[in-house]
C-alpha cells in the first residue's frame, strides 16, 4: 500500500506553497457561514445535503485513484478511529450551522475556530507533537479574541431584547462544533499516517453522512423537497468550503 506522504518523497511531485494552501482554506471558511445564513432550510437539513453533494465529487476521485483498496489494510482500531471522527464531524456540521441561527455570523466564525487550542492540547497528548512558544502566542490571541466576542453577546443578556440569550446559545453552539472539530482534526491527522486523501475523506465523510442522516430521519426533520436555490447553496457549500 502507497503511505499518505509517498507523494511527498516522489521528486515529481511538486507540493504547493502552505501560504497558498492556507489562503484558499481562510477563503472556504469565510464563505461557509453566510451562505449558511442565507439558507432556508434547518441545519440538520443543510448538514446533510452538503455532506451528500460532498461525497458525489469525492467518489469519482476515490474511484479514479483506486483508493478504496486501502481500506482493506485498516486495523480495527483505525476503523473506531474513523467512525469517531465522522460522528464528531457530524456534531461539529449540526451545531455549528445551528449557531449561525442564532448570534452573528462573525461571532459564530471566531468561536467555532478557537479549536487550536484543543488541537495542541490533544496533539502534544495523543500525537506527541508539542506547539512551538510561537503557535501558543497565537493560540492564545485566539481564545483572548474569542472572549471577547462572547463578552459582547453575554452583555447583551441583560438588555431589553431577547437576542443576547440566543446570542448566547449560538456561541455555546458553536464552540461545541469548535471541540468536536478539533478531536476530528487530531484523529484524521492519526488517520491520514495510512490512508491517502480521497480514501480517508471517503470514508469519514461516509460516516459523517450516515450519521446525520439518521439524526434527521430519527427527529422527522424535512428533507425534501429542495427548491433549486437551496440545491444551489447546499452545492456551492460542497463545491468551496469542503
Amino acid at each position: 500500500m502507497r503511505s499518505a506522504s509517498s507523494s511527498c518523497l516522489n521528486p515529481r511531485f511538486k507540493q504547493p506553497s502552505p501560504i497558498l494552501v492556507l489562503a484558499v482554506a481562510l477563503i472556504g471558511i469565510s464563505v461557509a457561514a453566510p451562505m449558511i445564513r442565507i439558507s432556508h432550510d434547518p441545519p440538520l437539513t443543510i448538514a446533510v445535503w452538503r455532506l451528500g453533494f460532498s461525497l458525489l465529487l469525492i467518489v469519482p476521485f476515490l474511484a479514479g485513484t483506486r483508493g478504496w483498496r486501502q481500506w482493506l489494510v485498516l486495523t480495527r482500531r483505525d476503523c473506531v478511529i474513523a467512525v469517531v471522527a465522522g460522528v464528531l464531524l457530524a456534531l461539529h456540521f449540526w451545531s455549528w450551522n445551528a449557531s449561525i441561527f442564532y448570534t452573528s455570523v462573525a461571532a459564530s466564525v471566531v468561536l467555532v475556530n478557537t479549536q487550536p487550542i484543543i488541537v495542541a492540547l490533544l496533539s502534544a497528548a495523543w500525537l506527541k507533537e508539542m506547539p512551538t512558544p510561537m503557535q501558543w502566542s497565537g493560540i492564545t490571541l485566539a481564545v483572548a479574541a474569542a472572549c471577547v466576542v462572547g463578552w459582547g453577546d453575554f452583555s447583551d443578556v441583560a438588555g431589553p431584547a431577547s437576542a443576547g440569550n440566543h446570542a448566547l446559545l449560538g456561541d455555546g453552539l458553536a464552540l461545541v462544533g469548535g471541540i468536536a472539530a478539533a478531536i476530528y482534526y487530531v484523529a484524521g491527522r492519526r488517520l491520514r499516517a495510512t490512508l491517502d486523501l480521497w480514501p480517508y475523506v471517503a470514508l469519514v465523510y461516509s460516516v459523517c453522512f450516515v450519521t446525520l442522516l439518521t439524526i434527521a430521519i430519527a427527529t422527522t426533520t424535512p428533507l425534501f423537497p429542495q427548491p433549486p436555490r437551496e440545491l444551489a447553496i447546499f452545492a456551492g457549500l460542497a463545491l468551496g468550503p469542503m
